[in-house]
């Protein structure tokens, strides 16, 4: 088995922290520990010892995989702590591998790919999901997110307590001959 090296930005209250954890765990097991870490639940890696967040303000900058699901295991740790996630995109729970599927017209309709909507996580899980909202700037000193809604332009801010920065990657475009000519296109989201 392989030695793994996983990689995880967070934003402190007056720092950035990079997390380095070299195991062979699981990354889903890892992430998991990372959040639990992350929202002051003392972990340990055999188990979790759970604590009371009452009137605590969890923030989640990003949506679709990892901030969703670090929004449903916070709500399942601490039931009580106040979540926001906060999305620049449109959907944020769809079934990435399918999407060469509707690239190549086997899925006729690009909603057959979306799993979850906004509705679900606040109805089933009390999360709040703000979709087409950006979060602008971040105020360590204060403990704010600054957010602009992308459908209307309002602006407004956000306090909290813990901040997770799960915004996801870029796709990497291989230095290759040619790349740049014209119907070369990257695939990151629906």
């Amino acid at each position: 088995m392989h030695q793994r090296a996983f990689y995880f930005c967070t934003l402190d209250m007056i720092n950035t922290k990079i997390y380095t954890i070299k195991n062979n765990i699981p990354r889903r097991q890892i992430l998991i520990y990372f959040i639990l870490e992350y929202i002051n639940i003392p972990i340990f890696f055999g188990g979790i010892i759970h604590m009371a967040n009452e009137n605590k303000q969890l923030i989640i900058i990003g949506g679709v995989a990892a901030g969703m699901k670090a929004a449903a295991k916070a709500r399942r740790e601490s039931p009580t702590i106040n979540i926001t996630v906060i999305t620049e995109e449109q959907y944020i729970s769809y079934a990435s591998c399918g999407m060469p599927y509707f690239i190549g017209d086997v899925i006729k309709d690009s909603k057959k790919l979306i799993i979850r909507e906004p509705s679900y996580f606040k109805n089933m899980h009390n999360i709040d999901v703000l979709i087409r909202h950006q979060a602008t700037t971040i105020d360590t000193k204060d403990r704010q997110v600054r957010v602009e809604n992308l459908e209307n332009g309002q602006d407004f801010a956000f306090r909290y307590d813990k901040l997770i920065i799960a915004t996801g990657a870029l796709p990497i475009i291989p230095p290759l001959p040619g790349i740049s000519l014209e119907n070369i296109f990257t695939l990151r989201t629906i």
